[in-house]
């Protein structure tokens, strides 16, 4: 009988068996070596978050005087704004309406004297319309102003209302009324489009 040596196969299935248990005690040691530090690093990390939002929390403190006076300032301007746009349109009109009086003071012709100038809207739909009132040595004169407002930026659409002759002890002149428009005073429009069914 051939001697057949178990306890070799034995010891060697025993290794085996120690060594996988051993790789697994590894794998098992490694995933929770994995995991400690993983729950340190999450832990220091939150650490510092927490940290972090005190320190946040404390300049947010630090600030809210500032943060209060920026809401109060915010609500002062929401009061004044519609004070500031009434005062900002005001200005455009004034400075609208002395580029036109400029513009007549430098572009009148010497034989024209303007002796009145008057505005008003005619309707709501209407721009503002500007009439200028006065005398010139002649018809010339009258066309010739009439012209000059036409060039103005400010002004369109001069149309002539009447001219007469008047006589005095000086000499006969003319006498006129012209009108015009004030660019950009018309009422803007809104466009209705009717949908058809």
């Amino acid at each position: 009988m051939p001697y057949i040596n178990l306890i070799q196969e034995q010891k060697l299935a025993e290794r085996k068996r120690e060594q996988q248990i051993r790789m697994l005690f590894m794998g098992v040691l490694g995933v929770g070596a994995v995991s400690v530090l993983t729950a340190v690093f999450f832990t220091l990390d939150a650490s510092r978050l927490n940290a972090e939002a005190v320190r946040l929390e404390r300049k947010k403190e630090e600030l809210q005087p500032k943060l209060d006076a920026l809401d109060n300032a915010k609500h002062a301007t929401a009061e004044i704004l519609p004070q500031i746009q009434t005062l900002e349109s005001g200005q455009k009109s004034v400075s609208n309406w002395w580029n036109v009086l400029e513009h007549l003071k430098t572009s009148t012709p010497d034989d024209i004297w303007v002796t009145e100038v008057r505005s008003r809207r005619l309707d709501a739909k209407a721009p503002i319309s500007l009439t200028a009132i006065g005398r010139s040595l002649d018809h010339e004169g009258v066309g010739a102003f009439m012209l000059h407002l036409e060039s103005a930026d400010q002004l369109q659409n001069a149309s002539l209302r009447f001219t007469q002759e008047k006589s005095s002890t000086v000499g006969t002149s003319t006498e006129f009324e012209v009108s015009c428009d004030l660019a950009g005073t018309a009422p803007v429009q809104k466009n209705t489009l009717v949908e058809e069914a």
